[in-house]
C-alpha cells in the first residue's frame, strides 16, 4: 500500500484503484500525494489505472463535479480526454463481451458508473472500444462541446469547459435539452 510520498520511493510500478475520483483528488493535493504521483508518472515508471484511477491518469476530464471550484484534480500522463460516470448511475450499470484487436474472444467488461475515454492523443493505443449512449448528464456535456467545437471555439484546455458559466457547465446544457 502507497499511502504517503515517501512510499512512493520502494515502487517500480503503481495500479490507481477505483474509487471516488472527487474526494480522491482533494485528498491527493492537500496531503501532497499528487505531486509526487506526478512525478512518478513522469519518469515513465509503469502505472494502471482502473475507474477513478483511469480518470485520475488522464490529462484531461469532463463532467466533473460542480462541487469542486478548480476542477476535478489529476495526476495526468495520459494523453487522453476522459468522461465522468459516462454510463450513468450504479443501477445503470451493464456487462457487455467487447471484441479484442487480433480477433479471438471477446473479453467481458463490466460498466459500474464507468468513465469513457472520449479521445486519445496520437502516442495512446487504444486497446478496445464500445458503443454506446452516454448517459443524459454526460449526453448534456458532450452536446455543449460539440456546440462549442461547431462554433470554432477552442476546446483542447476543457477546464474552461466545466468551469465557465452558471457554476456548471451541465445545468447549462441541460437547459438547452428541456
Amino acid at each position: 500500500q502507497v499511502r504517503t510520498p515517501s512510499d512512493l520511493s520502494s515502487c517500480s510500478a503503481l495500479v490507481l484503484p477505483g474509487g471516488e475520483s472527487t474526494a480522491m483528488g482533494l485528498v491527493g493535493e492537500a496531503t501532497g500525494m499528487f505531486p509526487s504521483l506526478r512525478s512518478f508518472v513522469s519518469r515513465g515508471l509503469p502505472v494502471w489505472g482502473t475507474c477513478a484511477g483511469l480518470i485520475l491518469l488522464c490529462d484531461t476530464a469532463v463532467s466533473t463535479s460542480p462541487n469542486v471550484v478548480e476542477g476535478q484534480a489529476l495526476v495526468g500522463g495520459l494523453d487522453a480526454t476522459v468522461c465522468r460516470n459516462y454510463f450513468g448511475s450504479q443501477i445503470s450499470s451493464f456487462e457487455v463481451g467487447v471484441p479484442m484487436p487480433g480477433g479471438g474472444e471477446e473479453f467481458p467488461c463490466v460498466f459500474i458508473r464507468a468513465p469513457a475515454i472520449l479521445s486519445v492523443g496520437a502516442g495512446v493505443t487504444a486497446l478496445a472500444s464500445v458503443s454506446a449512449k452516454p448517459c443524459r448528464q454526460a449526453n448534456a456535456v458532450l452536446a455543449e462541446l460539440d456546440e462549442r467545437i461547431r462554433r470554432g471555439e477552442d476546446v483542447r484546455d476543457l477546464r474552461t469547459v466545466e468551469e465557465e458559466g452558471d457554476d456548471d457547465i451541465i445545468a447549462s446544457a441541460k437547459r438547452g435539452l428541456q
